[in-house]
């Protein structure tokens, strides 16, 4: 059986791991997890940007709950704010 999301070594969603599996166990790598990982990631930005909070909140729901593109649409917007100051700085 093949998983289109893959495998891991480890199990991140057991906050109990310290380096991995000690065997060569390979968990695969389920939607729900990658949701759940993301959702860790979203509920980060939310706390180091405050004010704009309400913003990912509705980037969130115009993308339907998906965290990962909401993420990944926020990444995209703080790059850029970045490459902007970056062009700036080294005009």
């Amino acid at each position: 059986m093949v998983n289109d999301f893959g495998y891991i070594d480890y199990n991140p969603l057991f906050s109990g791991h310290e380096t991995g599996n000690t065997g060569n166990e390979l968990i695969p790598i389920d939607p729900e997890m990658v949701q759940h990982l993301y959702r860790r990631i979203f509920d980060l930005y939310c706390g180091m940007f405050l004010d704009r909070k309400g913003e990912f909140l509705s980037l969130l729901k115009i993308y339907n709950h998906d965290y990962r593109r909401t993420v990944m649409s926020i990444e995209v917007a703080l790059i850029s704010k970045e490459i902007d100051k970056m062009q700036e700085i080294f005009k």
